[in-house]
């Protein structure tokens, strides 16, 4: 089942609760992500994921307004592809099992091992290194999550240094009926540049692919979102409406400002309605080097649902 509402939430504006878990039940194996062009996840610490092409077995996703872009299979188990930053590229290769684990049955476990080559920027120069994941399907629990309360299988995963030299444990809960994990808990070994670390983010809201939704004049949410960033000044609102009038988006930006990069940026507030339920959330969007503008942090507000 895919949602097709944004989910209301109150954390991000206070403070961070810790997920909850009691004994959760599936009706059936759950079965790998479907992902969709524009499906958008917000997390806890306000990050974005989009995802911005699927071909085929590759998943092309943003973040971070679209300073960062990777690509994954659509098991998400499996490492990254590839993914680039200022100064470096990392390829990852991986030539077993693309469905790894899938459907997911508790008490299932495999061996991953990838060739991870990193490139440095602008020298190019490159170094490969082997590493290796243990993965395992654990139990399903009810989690309550900063999204709601979902049923969810549990998966972790440790990686290891080809010599056997723990270097992470990665724990996700995925949740069949948002089609994505709702929490992501990792923990890290102690390095020469690091502490031991450990971190979670949890789900916070879904904003499923939008591109089928059009009006009478075909223009989408998602363009009239860019439009309405483009040529509206700040105060101002424009309102988009589908053709059968079951979704409509209220876009208000707000305050703009550059970044210490030089990126132009606008805050900005959104309303949107699907089939009667109304969310508000805020949020900031840049400027990327093509035109387009890629939301950076989304926020929904306190008391913002009815």
């Amino acid at each position: 089942m895919r949602l097709t509402l944004l989910f209301p939430l109150f954390l991000l504006s206070g403070c961070v609760t810790s997920p909850s878990y009691q004994p959760g039940q599936l009706s059936r194996p759950a079965e790998m992500p479907d992902y969709r062009t524009g499906d958008t996840f917000l997390f806890s610490d306000g990050r974005v994921e989009k995802v911005m092409a699927v071909f085929g077995d590759r998943i092309d996703w943003e973040s971070r307004g679209g300073d960062f872009r990777y690509s994954t299979y659509p098991n998400f188990i499996l490492p990254k592809r590839s993914w680039e930053t200022e100064k470096k590229q990392v390829n990852v290769e991986y030539s077993g099992d693309k469905g790894l684990l899938w459907p997911l049955q508790s008490g299932d476990s495999a061996y991953v091992s990838t060739v991870v080559t990193v490139t440095s920027k602008p020298s190019m120069g490159s170094k490969s290194y082997l590493q290796s994941w243990r993965c395992e399907t654990g139990d399903v629990y009810q989690i309550h999550v900063a999204a709601g309360d979902f049923d969810a299988q549990k998966i972790q995963c440790q990686r290891y240094t080809l010599m056997g030299r723990w270097m992470q444990t990665r724990t996700w809960y995925y949740a069949p009926a948002v089609g994505h994990y709702v929490l992501q808990q990792d923990e890290y070994a102690p390095t020469s540049s690091r502490r031991h670390t450990q971190r979670s983010r949890e789900l916070v809201a879904v904003i499923p692919s939008e591109q089928h939704l059009l009006t009478t004049e075909g223009q989408s949410a998602g363009d009239h979102f860019q439009q309405t960033m483009e040529t509206l000044v700040a105060g101002e609102s424009s309102e988009w409406r589908d053709e059968g009038d079951r979704y409509s988006r209220t876009v208000t930006p707000l305050r703009s400002f550059r970044t210490p990069d030089q990126r132009y940026c606008r805050e900005y507030q959104t309303v949107r309605r699907d089939d009667g339920r109304i969310q508000h959330y805020r949020g900031t969007a840049c400027r990327s080097e093509d035109g387009a503008w890629r939301i950076a942090v989304a926020r929904p507000e306190v008391g913002g649902g009815e």
